[in-house]
């Protein structure tokens, strides 16, 4: 889902959204991905992809900030976190196109309105912060 080559034009519940919350349209990018804000910490990446679905992405590690043998470590570890929690979040953990960002990743399959995305992404945001906490712990143990 990192990849971006299969976006499309904006999705009518992002231009719902952008209504909703007096945001200035200017804020959806050329591929008709919006990128939010929310409670002045966390951004999230909202991608239209074919067939109406929606895909939410947040950045959490920039890989290419550790070195080699950290960054298999913290995978590791993380990645054994996420298999133990695998079943309590409906986001997940990916690595993007260039393995440079470990992300975190939610799709949202039709139908999507506008109250299911904003549930959704309430949930994604909390999930986020967890992980959040969780990758700046293990960065920060393996460079103790």
């Amino acid at each position: 889902m990192a990849d971006t080559a299969f976006a499309s034009p904006q999705h009518p519940v992002l231009t719902a959204y952008v209504a909703r919350h007096a945001l200035d349209p200017s804020a959806f990018l050329a591929d008709g991905s919006l990128s939010l804000i929310i409670d002045a910490a966390y951004r999230v990446q909202l991608r239209p992809f074919p067939g109406g679905r929606l895909v939410m992405q947040a950045l959490l590690v920039d890989m290419n900030r550790l070195e080699i043998r950290q960054r298999e470590d913290v995978l590791v570890s993380l990645m054994r976190t996420a298999a133990a929690t695998v079943r309590g979040f409906a986001a997940g953990l990916a690595l993007d196109d260039t393995s440079s960002w470990l992300v975190l990743q939610q799709g949202l399959t039709p139908p999507v309105d506008l109250r299911r995305l904003e549930t959704e992404l309430t949930d994604f945001v909390s999930v986020q912060a967890f992980w959040r906490e969780r990758c700046a712990q293990e960065v920060r143990r393996r460079h103790a």
